[in-house]
């Protein structure tokens, strides 16, 4: 049982050395995945859009879908935006972001990354798929970005009856590991509906 427990401690740094490297890739995307179902403000810019939104960027407990929704504006702290939602099944792929006009400036581009994804009017209009740029805080979050929802993409497509919690079809070996990302996003839920009951 100390063992056990010992090993779930590692289990919580990606960098600790008793992990193998694929132990630690799969630690980095379940901490990941945690942070983003708690949620991230970041700069995001759709196809459509011409500015840079400041926006909340969750996905569900579940990992079916993204959704992202513009902070209220401090000019009217009583209008709540709409959020916008993409499912992961949607997805067809993330890639580095890159500015050509700022490259051939200053020879570097903010780190961001591009989701291409199709549209609900895609299939039957025929049109282009969208595309959303998030503006990503590090170079190191946005390589774990497209490392995380390269996975999570093809998990979605997989179909619904596959167990939460098995990022990257995992061998029977990274069980705990598996197990130690579903335990914490489940005391995560738990605190939310710990705090949604509390009397105001």
């Amino acid at each position: 049982m100390a063992e056990s427990t010992r090993r779930r401690e590692q289990l919580r740094d990606a960098h600790s050395h008793t992990l193998s490297a694929d132990e630690k890739l799969l630690v980095a995307h379940g901490m990941f995945v945690r942070k983003l179902v708690e949620g991230l403000e970041r700069n995001v810019k759709s196809s459509s859009g011409v500015y840079k939104q400041r926006v909340r960027l969750s996905v569900d407990r579940h990992l079916t879908a993204m959704t992202w929704q513009p902070l209220k504006s401090r000019f009217n702290v009583f209008f709540a935006p709409k959020p916008t939602a993409i499912a992961m099944g949607a997805m067809r792929s993330i890639a580095r972001w890159c500015d050509e006009a700022l490259s051939v400036t200053t020879h570097a581009s903010p780190p961001a990354v591009v989701i291409t994804y199709t549209s609900p009017c895609d299939d039957s209009c025929g049109g282009p798929s969208d595309q959303l740029t998030i503006f990503c805080a590090s170079d190191a979050e946005a390589a774990q970005f497209i490392a995380s929802f390269t996975c999570l993409m093809p998990r979605q497509q997989r179909g619904k009856l596959e167990p939460r919690g098995s990022f990257t079809n995992q061998p029977k070996e990274n069980t705990m590991v598996v197990n130690k990302i579903d335990d914490d996003i489940a005391n995560h839920d738990g605190m939310h509906a710990n705090n949604d009951t509390l009397p105001g």
